[in-house]
């Protein structure tokens, strides 16, 4: 099993509750955000994800697995990020 790179490899935009969400360098050319929220603390307990790659436009999240299963698994947290988000940080 592959583990998971828990560092930090850019611009924090938010701690909350164990999570760190950050941006990262957005590839050549692209609109979109390159953003990633890492659980920092405590074990990944059965079917739950301890990072969660997403995108963002500056309006939107891109439509991906990540983000359902972010969603679904952490509502409170989706929350916290899409206020952040809204909020002009990192737009």
């Amino acid at each position: 099993m592959a583990s998971i790179n828990r560092s930090v490899e850019g611009e924090v935009l938010l701690e909350a509750d164990g999570w760190i969400l950050f941006r990262r360098e957005p590839a050549q050319g692209s609109a979109w955000q390159r953003l990633k929220a890492v659980r920092l603390q405590g074990k990944r307990a059965a079917g739950r994800r301890r990072s969660f790659h997403l995108a963002h436009n500056g309006e939107r999240f891109a439509e991906t697995v990540d983000l359902a299963v972010l969603k679904s698994q952490e509502p409170a947290l989706y929350q916290q990020i899409a206020d952040c988000m809204q909020g002009g940080i990192g737009v």
